[in-house]
């Protein structure tokens, strides 16, 4: 094919997936005069805190996940450092009982 011929067949051939691809369906997004778009954002979980809960230093991309559910630094990053509302035992005692179910044997009958 010469580049013009080309040319012409490259845009048929879009035409056509643009046809076979469905568009996404939008959604409106309704704002009364009391929500504000940064409170839209935060309560859909787009913004990730990359912050130190404690110290409030920038720890990027190696923040430390708590169980609790907060980022710390790597100073803070230990429960006792933080103090950490998380009840580890609890969890802990959870995990042992359900990786270690009671055993109990039947008992026998006696002749």
């Amino acid at each position: 094919m010469c580049s013009k011929c080309f040319k012409q067949f490259q845009k048929e051939s879009s035409a056509e997936v643009e046809l076979k691809i469905p568009a996404k369906p939008q959604v409106p997004i309704t704002l009364s005069s009391s929500v504000l778009i940064s409170d839209v954002a935060t309560s859909s979980g787009v913004k990730k805190n990359n912050r130190c809960l404690s110290c409030n230093k920038r720890v990027g991309l190696i923040g430390y996940q708590c169980q609790c559910g907060s980022t710390f630094c790597s100073l803070h990053r230990y429960p006792e450092k933080h103090e950490c509302s998380f009840d580890f035992k609890t969890v802990g005692r959870a995990a042992i009982e359900k990786a270690n179910p009671i055993m109990k044997a039947d008992k026998l009958e006696r002749i």
